[in-house]
């Protein structure tokens, strides 16, 4: 198996989990297996069990016919979705319903410890829920008359141009049967518990009832029809069809379809409990046959609406919205031949959708890829500036520009009349970016004092972002004392630099990455520049390289004000974050781009000066310490006892990768306390 396969096998098990947990059914996993799983038949007559001990009520347990049982908690709490509720019932119909007794039980073996810890794991989530709904001060007493749902369905349109055929609407749901549950150990009190047995609704063969709707009748008749379920009809559960005519440019046998799955018991006529269905849905089959799926009318927007909502109809016009749901989500499924062909649609408790990866790779019009090179640009190689490369780029998204303007040929869905200003405008801002990256690159190539200053920061800032592409991928090594030699040795050697060879895996920029670069320096070196009014986003997912795009602006940035002499009063650079986990994760990426500038600067003191370049977190006081004699007092007791918190951000080195903070065998290894000049401590 690949590991893409695994992958995406525990994606796909990760997405049943979650809806086992949401929606149910959620039986033991693997019970034929395991040797703690309690086998139980439903009772068909006697409508109690008994249990010798609270160990044997508590053991997992499912039906013989491989069902669910449930005996930790109700169905309505236990579940979330999927779930359709007699009509008027309310939370404070179910809460009223709750059997006291099991409280009372659970009161009178408080004080036993053996029954305190089994009622931990089987009955004080049910207990928990009712506290929590008696006591909080958060519970708002306006939700105590609003409706559960009792009714999901969704809407489509539909070209009914055949007569006498049918669509196909298979039905799924179950209810869960309570039945008593009688613990009697010896030497205590019985107590009494309910247990919940879960009965699909099937036929005979296992299969999901299905109603018929003719569409001759759906084309005759306007307004709503009702069907009960076949084989199920003293449930309460039925189909309910509402068709209606569309106006528009549609055909005379166009009708928009409402179809919903309702619940028309009331919660007054039994125990919402017994009238209440789980994990319910339902799909409807044969469209290809008896009806044309349409495209979901869309509502009309006019000249006035915000500039967003017209670019995002431009941008997904071929991506159609065939239903939408009530009370649930709608999905479809697509005929192979023809995107527009609709083969079924169904009711989603829980939708998921898989967004298609997208690839920053930019290739010419021969199929070749367009790829920018680090090492040139910083001047490493004698025979190759590397400019040709970012002029081949812009050559490329040019000539893509410039298609963009084809609204007739340019892809198989045309752009539509109406929205092509829409298409004017946003081709006229990719014109503005293509115009920023080659002012940007002219820019580097002016025979100017400030464009030489530009050029070798350029230059220092592909280097220093090439030595992080060749040290990012270093592990975190771990040293240890070899006794027979008397020294340390470390785990993984840290290799040596060497700029002379052209790694040809790394050290390549994306090309979002160089262009947000090179459309950017000039309002750094130009506080003049009309750029500065501009807030430049990058957006790309997660994984894609924003991170060494902004890392490349903030070493050039850097190294610009050092060779000009623009010395800040203060920070170079602010990188703010709105999570902390990503502070932190970010200011470890920070810091080997710092080390690997500092390699630089090293390389080029008489340039770049003697003053380190520095980089510090401003995170508050539960991150890391705010004072430096806080930091003494916390690194003093970490070193006393290494088990104590270590309050400090790196655990590894940014360069080399050294292990940082306390180690297996109880030594803290990387922090220390040392003094400046004039007696000032610090670490």
């Amino acid at each position: 198996m690949t590991t893409l396969e695994k992958n995406l096998r525990n994606r796909q098990w990760i997405l049943d989990r979650i809806k086992a947990e949401i929606v149910g059914p959620d039986p033991p996993l693997n019970y034929q297996e395991r040797e703690d799983i309690q086998i139980l038949a439903f009772p068909a007559t006697a409508q109690t069990i008994e249990f010798s001990s609270y160990g044997e009520f508590n053991r997992p347990k499912i039906q013989s016919n491989g069902e669910e049982i449930l005996h930790q908690d109700s169905p309505s709490i236990r579940y979330g979705a999927g779930i359709l509720f007699p009509a008027e019932c309310t939370d404070v119909t179910l809460l009223s319903e709750t059997d006291d007794d099991a409280y009372e039980d659970l009161d009178d073996h408080q004080n036993d410890d053996h029954t305190a810890e089994i009622d931990q794991q089987g009955g004080v989530r049910h207990c928990a829920s009712r506290e929590m709904l008696d006591e909080s001060d958060d519970y708002d007493v306006n939700l105590a008359n609003a409706y559960k749902p009792s009714a999901m369905g969704v809407s489509f349109l539909a070209d009914i141009a055949g007569k006498n055929n049918e669509l196909k609407v298979a039905i799924s749901f179950a209810y869960y049967k309570k039945v008593k549950a009688h613990i009697v150990e010896q030497g205590k009190r019985e107590a009494h518990r309910d247990i919940w047995f879960r009965i699909p609704c099937v036929d005979k063969e296992g299969r999901n009832p299905v109603v018929f709707l003719n569409t001759e009748k759906l084309l005759e008749k306007q307004g709503k029809i009702e069907i009960p379920i076949p084989g199920f009809e003293d449930k309460g559960l039925r189909i309910s069809v509402v068709t209606r005519k569309i106006s528009g440019n549609y055909t005379e046998t166009a009708r928009l379809l409402t179809i919903c799955l309702v619940n028309r018991k009331r919660s007054c006529d039994a125990p919402s409990q017994e009238n209440t269905f789980y994990q319910c849905g339902f799909k409807i089959l044969n469209t290809q046959e008896a009806c044309r799926i349409l495209p979901y009318p869309e509502a009309a927007i006019d000249s006035l609406a915000h500039e967003e909502e017209h670019i995002n109809r431009l941008l997904y016009r071929d991506k159609q919205t065939f239903a939408i749901g009530h009370g649930c989500a709608a999905s479809w499924e697509v005929g192979n031949a023809d995107s527009l062909s609709i083969t079924s649609i169904a009711t989603e408790c829980l939708p998921s959708f898989e967004t298609p990866s997208i690839s920053p790779v930019v290739k010419d019009g021969n199929g070749r890829v367009i790829s920018v090179s680090m090492h040139k640009l910083a001047g490493l190689n004698p025979e190759n500036d590397g400019f040709s490369e970012i002029e081949e780029l812009l050559e490329a998204y040019e000539s893509w520009i410039n298609n963009l303007a084809h609204y007739d040929v340019r892809s198989s869905v045309p752009v539509p009349e109406e929205q092509r200003e829409t298409a004017a405008r946003l081709i006229a801002k990719c014109r503005v970016c293509l115009d920023r990256i080659r002012d940007g690159l002219n820019f580097l190539k002016r025979n100017e004092e400030v464009s030489r200053q530009a050029l070798k920061a350029f230059k220092l800032a592909n280097h220093a972002m090439y030595i992080v592409q060749l040290r990012n991928k270093l592990g975190k090594r771990r040293r240890s004392y070899n006794q027979t030699d008397l020294r340390y040795e470390w785990d993984i050697n840290c290799p040596e630099i060497d700029m002379l060879t052209e790694v040809k895996e790394r050290g390549y920029w994306r090309p979002f990455q160089i262009a947000f670069l090179l459309q950017t320096i000039r309002g750094i070196c130009e506080p003049s520049d009309e750029s500065r009014n501009i807030v430049d986003l990058i957006w790309f997912p997660t994984g894609g390289g924003k991170t060494e795009a902004y890392l490349a602006l903030t070493a050039f940035t850097i190294f610009f004000h050092r060779i000009s002499g623009q010395q800040v009063s203060g920070a170079d650079v602010l990188m703010r974050y709105t999570l902390r986990l990503l502070t932190t994760q970010q200011f470890e990426r920070a810091g080997l781009l710092f080390c690997s500038m500092e390699y630089v600067r090293l390389l080029n003191e008489q340039q770049l000066g003697t003053l380190p370049f520095r980089l510090g977190m401003w995170v508050g006081g539960d991150t890391s310490p705010n004072s430096f004699k806080d930091a003494l007092i916390k690194l003093r007791a970490l070193t006393r006892n290494s088990q104590s918190e270590n309050p400090f951000v790196l655990l590894k080195c940014p360069w080399c990768g050294a292990a940082l903070g306390p180690q297996e065998n109880n030594e803290v290894l990387g922090y220390e306390e040392c003094f400046r000049p004039g007696g000032r401590q610090h670490i």
